[in-house]
């Protein structure tokens, strides 16, 4: 009987011995899985903000590409304008406009 009771003594010895190790192997596993999660949580926010980074050069390379566009087109339109006016025939219709005028 006491031969008995000292293999269920030390059965509960080991029992407990492996437990207390899957809880150490639980938790080394825990930590590690937590690291990978942070790891992984960390490159994705890096990943994000170089996009984001990337997003706003394109953005800014684009309005700057639309601005200089914009602003050579008005400088056409402009140039065609002046061309359009001819000084002399202005100046000769302004001079029959008041010459009609004074003349009435």
């Amino acid at each position: 009987m006491i031969d008995l009771t000292q293999k269920i003594l030390s059965l509960d010895l080991e029992t407990a011995l492996e437990l207390n190790n899957a809880n150490a192997v639980s938790m080394e596993a825990k930590r590690e899985a937590d690291l990978r999660a942070e790891q992984c949580m960390a490159e994705a926010q890096h990943l994000f903000e170089k996009q984001k980074r990337s997003e706003a050069k394109q953005l800014a390379k684009s309005v700057k590409e639309d601005r200089k566009s914009a602003i050579d087109n008005l400088q056409q339109k402009m140039e065609a304008f002046d061309k359009g006016i001819e000084i002399d025939m202005l100046v000769e219709h302004l001079v029959t406009v008041a010459r009609d005028r004074i003349c009435r």
